[in-house]
């Protein structure tokens, strides 16, 4: 393993994104070695103040793209129809 490598293989996971689903619940995304997860973490305690939950998509990196086309195309969709009205 490169210098490179073993740099970048220490700091993993790294969170990419991350954001309140509701008052007990967190919405994750995470990059690993060769995956994404996208997950919903519960509150915890102070050893572990978020938890993850059962719910969640893990998948290698090489779907990331197909993954965030099928996103995007549901959210133009979403947009199309009227059921969500932010961001055009």
């Amino acid at each position: 393993m490169t210098a490179a490598l073993k740099v970048a293989a220490a700091n993993l996971p790294i969170v990419a994104a991350q954001w309140r689903r509701s008052e007990l619940e967190t919405i994750r995304v995470t990059l690993d070695h060769d995956c994404i997860d996208a997950r919903c973490f519960f509150a915890g305690d102070e050893e572990e103040p978020l938890r993850p939950g059962r719910v969640g998509i893990t998948l290698l990196l090489q779907h990331l793209r197909a993954l965030c086309d099928g996103i995007n195309a549901a959210r133009r969709e979403a947009l199309a129809r009227g059921l969500i009205d932010y961001g055009r």
